[in-house]
């Protein structure tokens, strides 16, 4: 399994000047330091929590369907545009919307086959299946501000050099569905 970034998001989760308020920072000497820890601290909350912050379109290629559900590590998913195969024949092929089903009640979001439905055969190889996927709150201002808020306490505990206990935090953002596809 293996997810690669298809279209990027635009705009930033925190802005540098709310940040830079917020560490009681009023020059400008260190805005390419303090955009470095944002940047740093969004890509750490997204990879502990598997969140995926501002809207990004994402491909998840896989060598083969599994035998039941296929799980989608990046929340929240809001579409899920394509499911593709390559065949045993070596063709490129689309699945209807009706072949499958996003079970919403799991986290991860759970792909299964239709009532009476099995994934169909694919070719042997690398990446034969291959799901387009949009995940994300939207923009900046849909991010949850508990996430807009560790990523302040992340550029802080970079700022101050005292390491803070952000589990507890990263934990409520990881259970806590916002924005999920309905």
């Amino acid at each position: 399994m293996h997810f690669q970034l298809l279209d990027p998001p635009t705009g930033d989760v925190v802005a540098l000047d709310d940040v830079k308020v917020d560490l009681r920072i009023d020059t400008d000497d260190f805005d390419g330091e303090i955009s470095a820890w944002i940047a740093a601290a969004v890509e750490r909350l997204q990879s502990e929590t598997r969140r995926q912050l501002l809207t990004a379109t994402w491909l998840l290629t896989l060598d083969r369907f599994p035998r039941q559900a296929i799980p989608i590590w990046k929340a929240p998913i809001t579409a899920i545009e394509a499911i593709e195969y390559i065949d045993p024949a070596g063709d490129l092929q689309e699945l209807d919307q009706d072949a499958w089903l996003v079970s919403l009640r799991d986290e991860p979001r759970l792909i299964v086959p239709a009532a009476n439905r099995h994934w169909p055969a694919t070719a042997t190889q690398p990446d034969a299946v291959r799901i387009t996927c949009v995940a994300g709150y939207g923009d900046t201002d849909d991010v949850p501000a508990l996430a807009k808020g560790i990523i302040k306490l992340m550029v802080r505990e970079h700022f101050s050099g005292c390491e803070l206990d952000l589990e507890p935090l990263l934990n409520q953002l990881r259970w806590t569905n916002h924005g999920e596809m309905s």
